[in-house]
């Protein structure tokens, strides 16, 4: 024993002669990380859980169970919980109902707001997403969580197959002036980045290269409306189609299997479907008739409240913008197309008018 503890005395002595100063230092950084780790450990926990969540269509349901929480520390992440079982199923006068987003590390340690994700299964292949929390499609009722001390068994956790595709949005942008390269195209087109793997997929496409993309056919174009709403799936075209307007409030379409993959989307536009990109990322389809085209983007909480607070801090009481008679729902109109401004107004269900300072692309925007 008293050996052992004059050679390790020995090692740490030579340690800067061994390895040099800056060498020695490294060793010594990461045995005190390695020591605060130690003081980090916790033991695994099992976690029990009673949720009830309230729905916008009125539906009252209660999910409870437990899953096991094990605990790790890792460098230089530090101390974390993992979830063995994230989700909770029920079914309800024929209808599963599946809540996802139960997290051990939240419950446990942070108790920070829940983000949880409600399904309501319409069939083997899709579902209706509702986004739980304040101010969407659902709220929290009560929750109550007791977490304990456990030893993690070998067992498989429960598992549902994720909705992997959807919900998205989608942005019909109508051009006042069709890029030169497009203006001999009659029929919808996605154009595309040369190296988009969705673009590539089409029968009918135009590939750019990068630099062509995104300053002549992108950033060249100038808009007179906007229209946005969300995708609607339709499993037998295995495709999605447009919807016009957004209800941050109502549920979205989400589905497990919707080919292709790579981040890629099936839209469903005039009864032909096209392969376009889910965050608007290098494919977009270009619709002549229209002078539009369309960006989509993939709904997370962070935007669906975006929509929230436009509501009652962006969209201000206006006069009906002159040289307009019609309003189409779900679509705003620049006031002064052609200019550099991206000020829109729109008409409002009761027939009055409201503005904008501007309004905000989906999607990746480079």
């Amino acid at each position: 024993m008293v050996t052992r503890h004059v050679r390790s005395f020995l090692v740490l002595a030579l340690l800067p002669f061994l390895l040099g100063c800056e060498g020695a230092l490294y060793v010594a950084a990461h045995a005190g990380m390695a020591a605060s780790a130690l003081l980090q450990a916790r033991p695994d926990r099992k976690l029990e859980y009673l949720i009830e969540i309230e729905t916008v269509d009125q539906e009252k349901l209660v999910f409870s169970g437990a899953t096991e929480c094990a605990h790790a520390v890792r460098i230089p992440t530090g101390a974390r919980y993992s979830t063995k079982t994230r989700s909770s199923a029920i079914t309800r006068n024929g209808v599963r109902w599946i809540l996802d987003g139960i997290d051990c590390q939240n419950e446990i340690v942070e108790k920070q707001d829940r983000r949880y994700r409600l399904y309501k299964e319409t069939d083997e292949q899709q579902a209706k997403v509702y986004l739980i929390s304040a101010g969407l499609s659902g709220r929290i009722v009560r929750a109550s969580f007791d977490s304990s001390i456990w030893f993690i068994s070998k067992s498989t956790p429960d598992s549902f197959e994720r909705f992997g595709y959807g919900p998205y949005l989608y942005q019909k942008l109508f051009i006042l002036y069709p890029p030169a390269a497009m203006r001999a195209y009659k029929e919808p087109v996605v154009v595309y980045q040369e190296r988009s793997t969705c673009g590539q997929q089409n029968e009918l496409g135009v590939s750019f290269n990068a630099e062509e993309f995104n300053w002549n056919f992108l950033k060249s174009m100038r808009f007179s409306a906007v229209e946005e709403g969300f995708l609607e799936y339709r499993s037998n075209e295995h495709a999605w189609t447009t919807k016009a307007g957004i209800d941050p409030t109502m549920p979205f379409d989400v589905a497990r299997r919707a080919p292709p993959s790579d981040g890629c989307v099936r839209l469903l536009i005039g009864g032909k479907t096209y392969v376009v990109h889910q965050a608007s990322l290098g494919a977009f389809l270009y619709v002549p008739a229209e002078s539009a085209y369309y960006r989509i983007a993939p709904v997370w909480d962070n935007v669906i409240k975006r929509y929230v607070t436009d509501e009652s801090d962006s969209w201000k009481q206006c006069a009906k913008p002159q040289g307009r008679e019609n309003f189409e729902r779900g679509t705003m109109y620049l006031t002064d197309p052609g200019t550099d401004s991206f000020r829109v107004a729109r008409q409002n269900p009761d027939g009055s008018f409201s503005c904008k300072p501007s309004f905000s692309y989906l999607g990746i925007v480079r």
